[in-house]
Formats: structure tokens, sequence, C-alpha cells
């Protein structure tokens, strides 16, 4: 469309956009979805059998399954959400951080321990410098479909002024430094 048209979508408190896709957060934490999907930059997914099912394209608004207040769990909600050309992040209302989408350049930050990121290694034989583990219907590579948590390291400190981020395979990791703003361009991500 060339014009602006309401879109009929109601209680709308936080809107984000990549450069093909949308979304919308509703008051009840519901995270919708429109746009763009080749890279699974929407969050979501499909059942592989459903043969009939458009996957590189969501046509209306849908709804982020992962992304619902009951999944999320916790009283934790989406509460900002940016995107990129074929990425996006959601910031909820703990600090904590997850993405989706294109990450064969870095775009999410998830380090090689990260077990999605070792999953492409493992498909396909490669290293973190060609990363292209998944594809979809048309010829995308190296994604992310699910909205996975990204950490980031502690606050520095006098006495360790540039902390690393402890291992992905650590169990005893939470929030260690929770975020306040997220923003996407088209390859890169920020996190303040």
């Amino acid at each position: 469309g060339l014009l602006p048209m309401r879109i009929l979508l109601r209680r709308i408190v936080c809107v984000g956009a990549g450069a093909y896709h949308s979304f919308a957060g509703k008051e009840d934490g519901t995270v919708l979805a429109w746009g763009l999907n080749a890279y699974r930059q929407l969050g979501i997914t499909f059942d592989e059998e459903d043969e009939d099912a458009e996957k590189d394209i969501v046509w209306a608004p849908m709804e982020v399954k992962a992304l619902s207040p009951k999944s999320l769990g916790s009283g934790r909600r989406v509460v900002q959400i940016a995107g990129g050309e074929h990425h996006t992040l959601f910031l909820l209302n703990d600090g904590s951080v997850y993405g989706c989408g294109r990450c064969d350049g870095c775009e999410l930050g998830l380090p090689e321990d990260h077990p999605e990121i070792a999953a492409f290694a493992s498909d396909t034989g490669s290293t973190s410098s060609s990363r292209s583990g998944r594809s979809s219907s048309s010829g995308a590579f190296a994604y992310i479909a699910k909205p996975t948590l990204i950490h980031f390291p502690p606050p520095p400190t006098p006495l360790e002024p540039n902390p690393s981020t402890p291992s992905y395979d650590d169990e005893t990791r939470s929030v260690l430094n929770p975020m306040t703003r997220i923003a996407a361009s088209l390859r890169h991500s920020f996190a303040v």
C-alpha cells in the first residue's frame, strides 16, 4: 500500500518493524507479526508436514506463540521490538533479550557455544565463518526459527573491567546484565 491504512488491531502497546516485516504487541502481552518470514524473522514456525502452509510470507497479523506470556512464564512479556533486514530482537520486561531470524552474519550476537549455532556446525560440518545449516523454501540460509534468549556479559566492575560471558552450557545463568533498550539495522543489532 502506498497510503496509510488502518489495521484492525486493538489495545496495542508497542509496535516494531524490520525491513520487510512488522509487529504489534497487545495489552495482554500477545505479540502479532506479519510480513516476510523467509529467514523466520517473525518468530513464527510451521509444522514441516503442512505442505500447504505459506511459510515465507505471513499476509495478516499472526500470533508469535513462543513470545506469549504463558510461554515466557513468570509474568514476563515483550515491551520493545526491533527488526533488521532479516532478523528481529525482542526486549522483555525483565531485561532479557530474545532474537530470531538470520544469523549467518552474527546478527543475533549468539556465540559459537550457543546450542543453535553449534547445531549449524554439526549439520554442515562447518565453522562459525560459514554458518549455513537451515534453509527455507526460498533458499534462505542460516536462521534461528524460534525466538532464542541472547545472553550478555555481566556489567563491568573495577576489578573486572571486561567480563566475559559464561558458556551457554552453564545451567546457572540468568539475566546477568538486564537490557533497557534494543535497536537493529540491516545486519547488526544493539542493546543498552
